[in-house]
């Protein structure tokens, strides 16, 4: 049967938890400590989801992402390709997708989770029905083309990391791994790309200028304080990020003149961190978003 998983007759449900988010659904491990309950809650059995039970058509207006990333993606248009780097469970590609799928926009999903996360994704894109739209991949972006150490810390989020120190507790795989640019130099059309990569970001988008110059991409990025003061070729990254783009976090926009309050503001938050909104200068498209994001 389509979307069914696990085959029938095996076992293994109780392994997993499984968030109903209105019109689609999300598995994660069921002894995972930090679980989306910004995106759902428990409902119904997995097996029910996956055999009996027949999702509601989903609507955009209702979908935060979507309120916040649809008038970038409706300026980019059809045949847009984005990439959802740091994939997760599906958290981000998952509700966008249908979102946009509903909207009648025609995008192209590359999801990139290396590691015993991804099958937990993979599981979700083919219960929500999007195996067509989302490809996902079992590796990592980095700063360079080749394979790497991923480390995923025990008793805590399913997800890992590409840097830092490890330790004798934590769970290693070797990923594959690709800079932007190898992977975007043969995409064809307008780009979207999502960074969420606990603040490997600098390392990312400076192996990625080809991809920034070139192929004139809208981001939407993890913007972390410590890593936005990044040196990366002789300057900060946040002033990286703003000679090449307007940043907005919601309608909100950032300049030189607010970003030494703004990382100041971002130091005292719980979270310490901000989703951001990159609009790259000079694109064709820029000041008729640009109206949009500002207008609110």
């Amino acid at each position: 049967m389509q979307n069914e998983w696990p085959p029938r007759g095996s076992t293994g449900f109780d392994k997993y938890s499984f968030f109903d988010c209105g019109a689609f659904g999300l598995f994660t491990l069921s002894d995972e400590r930090f679980q989306p309950k910004a995106y759902g809650k428990r409902a119904y059995s997995p097996s029910t989801f996956f055999i009996e039970r027949e999702k509601r058509a989903i609507d955009p207006n209702k979908v935060h992402l979507w309120n916040e990333l649809g008038p970038a993606l409706r300026t980019l248009g059809d045949a847009t390709t984005v990439l959802d780097v740091g994939g997760y469970i599906g958290t981000f590609c998952i509700p966008l997708a249908l979102s946009a799928q509903a909207s009648g926009l025609d995008l192209t999903f590359h999801s990139f989770e290396p590691g015993p996360t991804r099958e937990l994704l993979a599981i979700n894109v083919q219960a929500n029905g999007l195996a067509s739209r989302v490809t996902v991949h079992d590796a990592a972006m980095s700063s360079f083309d080749g394979h790497t150490i991923y480390r995923f810390k025990t008793g805590g989020s399913i997800g890992g990391a590409v840097f830092g120190n490890g330790s004798s507790d934590d769970i290693e795989r070797v990923a594959p791994c690709f800079t932007i640019d190898r992977f975007c130099k043969d995409v064809v059309g307008r780009m979207f790309i999502k960074l969420d990569t606990q603040g490997h970001e600098p390392d990312i988008m400076n192996s990625a200028r080809l991809t920034i110059s070139q192929k004139r991409a809208i981001w939407q990025i993890e913007f972390i304080a410590w890593a936005a003061r990044k040196d990366i070729g002789g300057q900060s990254f946040a002033d990286f990020l703003l000679q090449e783009f307007y940043l907005f976090e919601g309608h909100r926009e950032i300049n030189a003149l607010t970003m030494p309050d703004f990382l100041n503001e971002i130091d005292a938050r719980a979270s310490r961190m901000a989703d951001m909104t990159l609009i790259p200068r000079g694109a064709p498209f820029v000041e008729n978003l640009l109206a949009q994001v500002r207008q609110g």
